[in-house]
């Protein structure tokens, strides 16, 4: 008799030579390529799966991400493709406007402290490191914060002079590290829910959230 695991690599193995492209195999390459598709088919026939598996796990969804509101937003701002990146110390107004002048079709503000920011002695910070003018769009204010409601208060100050609010959860650097903000906050997804949720609720514009890509998804 043979074991459960023979058995399954014999069922495996006739699956294997039973099937269409086991049977071609003595054919050349580029054949057996014909026999699956082009590239563009096999992408369309797996985009379409994906969109059917999308259809089932979630009604009433779109599966199209095209169709989503960040996308809708996206194309409502003219759909820049080249941004002026959050530089601290960089991307203040006149090198916005200079690089708007050279093409560049969207802009941030440099990443702006949102308790400092919020704090009435503060006056000088916000107007040393903020400010804007007609033609300074579609213009993202980014903020680094871990205080949903100091973000809030931060982002409701500049919300009417700006398209969009960005928190920043990509800063390295030391000093996002001992004040617990920028990528350092990423280790906390509960209270980045909490931002972001806050924010996506009280703004009367979009957030956007700035991120570190991790080695895995998980």
């Amino acid at each position: 008799s043979m074991a459960s695991h023979e058995v399954w690599w014999l069922t495996f193995l006739l699956a294997c030579t039973a099937s269409p492209l086991a049977q071609d195999v003595r054919k050349p390459i580029p054949s057996r390529i014909a026999a699956l598709g082009t590239l563009p088919r096999l992408r369309q026939r797996f985009a379409a799966a994906r969109r059917r598996r999308c259809r089932a796990e979630a009604p009433g969804i779109s599966p199209d991400p095209r169709e989503s509101p960040g996308w809708k937003f996206y194309r409502s701002i003219g759909s820049p493709k080249v941004w002026v990146a959050p530089m601290v110390d960089g991307s203040e107004l006149p090198f916005r406007m200079l690089c708007r002048k050279y093409g560049v079709e969207g802009g941030y503000s440099p990443m702006l402290h949102a308790r400092i920011f919020t704090e009435t002695p503060n006056a000088k910070y916000r107007y040393e490191h903020f400010s804007t003018c007609e033609g300074d769009r579609p213009l993202f204010v980014q903020f680094c914060a871990n205080d949903p409601e100091i973000f809030l208060r931060a982002g409701r100050m500049v919300e009417d002079m700006c398209d969009a609010i960005d928190l920043n959860l990509g800063c390295p650097q030391r000093i996002a590290k001992s004040g617990n903000y920028g990528a350092f906050l990423m280790r906390n997804m509960t209270k980045i829910q909490s931002l972001v949720q806050t924010a996506a609720q009280g703004f009367k514009v979009p957030v956007t959230v700035k991120i570190r890509v991790f080695d895995e998804i998980e």
